[in-house]
């Protein structure tokens, strides 16, 4: 989101950016659905996958499944969600995040729709423009996410 007046205790008004709200909310919409397929998924894969949420600390739409590491006393996480842009991506994007961060050089392919991002989180991203810019966009995302998501429980198990 860029910076806005409200920070500095200014007033909120939205009129000049309806239509960047309008296309955030439907990448929420669409993100919602991407997402409870990888939280279905997840479920098939015997996990304990909770229902997508908005987080508030980086207002993405996610669900975090954990996984035990004995026998340390920590726990290893994939989240699946929809980011809607920050310091990384100043646009959506879908990820799924691995924790704790394994070493790059173990980090397996990717179909050529997203990248591993490893700065400060690692994840499988596949931006807006990427997606956008394939003929089968839903189609294209789904089969990211769903390759994505093979490779971060291969890494957490």
């Amino acid at each position: 989101m860029p910076p806005h007046a409200i920070a500095q205790g200014g007033n909120y008004g939205g009129a000049n950016i309806n239509a960047a709200l309008e296309e955030l909310a439907a990448w929420f919409a669409n993100g919602r659905t991407a997402v409870e397929k990888v939280r279905r998924a997840m479920l098939g894969h015997g996990c304990d996958a909770p229902a997508p949420r908005c987080w508030p600390h980086h207002f993405d739409l996610a669900t975090l499944t954990s996984f035990p590491l004995p026998p340390r006393a920590t726990a290893a996480y994939v989240g699946a969600g929809l980011s809607p842009g920050d310091r990384f991506y100043r646009e959506p994007y879908f990820y799924l995040s691995v924790y704790p961060a394994p070493d790059p050089s173990a980090l397996p392919p990717l179909p050529p729709l997203g990248h591993w991002h490893v700065e400060d989180f690692t994840g499988a991203v596949a931006t807006a423009s990427a997606i956008l810019a394939t003929a089968r966009p839903e189609a294209d995302a789904d089969a990211f996410l769903a390759a994505a998501l093979e490779a971060a429980l291969a890494l957490c198990r």
